[in-house]
């Protein structure tokens, strides 16, 4: 059967499956931004709902993929940070539908954005940078695998196909781009993953891009990249009013005082 490119994009259910804590709920919206835009942003899912109630209604939402969260047992204290939260019990499965591979990760550990952001000094959010998918990096996923018992290099061949398989189903997650037509606009996000082989862990991070001006003088860096600020037009002004002004914007911003010549 024929496709066009509409149905060749990638599109995901992120999820949670059963009762989870608190802190694993807000994973799942934050996971709904990284895989975003083409998943179901709305989701309104139930505690009783299963990956079974997500593969049913995939097909009729064109769904390609699933990514559901569970919690084997629950905590006293999940509403804490999730420091506090163990995070040994938390389970994602990542499917393709409808025949698969199902793929199962044990979640060690994990930062929610709003953690992410509170860490930082001049943190980032916009709901433009959503509009467009990441861009998907894969580290450490080539001919490479956990080492041996003894310390050396060797690799069991099985497990380097788990970790190809890893690596195929992390790439076809995304939608794939075209770098001869894709525009720098459509950049807003990277997506990194990276595999431990010592470790066999795969870390993901999400970083979101910016263009800052370079070779300006920091004042007018400020000035330039502050949405709240509206640069005037001075097509209209002379050069003796057009230097004044020049000089007006310099001396403010750096003790406070208007001098005009």
């Amino acid at each position: 059967m024929a496709t066009d490119g509409k149905d060749e994009v990638p599109r995901t259910i992120v999820a949670k499956s059963g009762k989870v804590v608190p802190n694993v709920a807000e994973l799942v919206q934050d996971l709904r931004k990284l895989m975003g835009p083409h998943t179901a942003a709305s989701l309104k899912e139930k505690n009783y709902n299963k990956m079974k109630d997500y593969i049913a209604v995939a097909g009729q939402l064109g769904i390609t993929h699933l990514m559901v969260l569970s919690q084997t047992k629950s905590n006293s204290n999940g509403s804490g940070d999730a420091a506090t939260v163990p995070h040994s019990n938390i389970v994602m499965k990542v499917g393709k539908y409808p025949s698969g591979p199902t793929l199962h990760f044990h979640i060690t550990r994990y930062t929610l954005s709003r953690q992410v952001h509170a860490s930082q000094k001049h943190p980032f959010e916009s709901a433009s940078t959503y509009l467009t998918p990441p861009l998907v990096v894969l580290n450490n996923f080539g001919n490479s695998g956990p080492t041996g018992l003894d310390g050396g290099n060797s690799v069991d061949p099985s497990q380097m196909q788990h970790v190809q398989m890893v690596r195929v189903t992390l790439q076809h997650l995304f939608p794939s781009i075209n770098v001869a037509t894709i525009q720098l606009s459509q950049c807003r996000r990277v997506v990194l993953c990276d595999y431990n082989k010592e470790t066999g862990e795969v870390d993901i991070r999400h970083y979101a891009i910016r263009a800052q001006p370079t070779g300006v003088n920091r004042n007018v860096k400020k000035l330039i990249t502050q949405s709240s600020k509206v640069i005037p037009n001075l097509g209209g002004l002379g050069v003796s009013a057009l230097s004044a002004c020049a000089v007006d914007v310099y001396c403010s911003c750096c003790d406070g005082t208007r001098v005009l010549y």
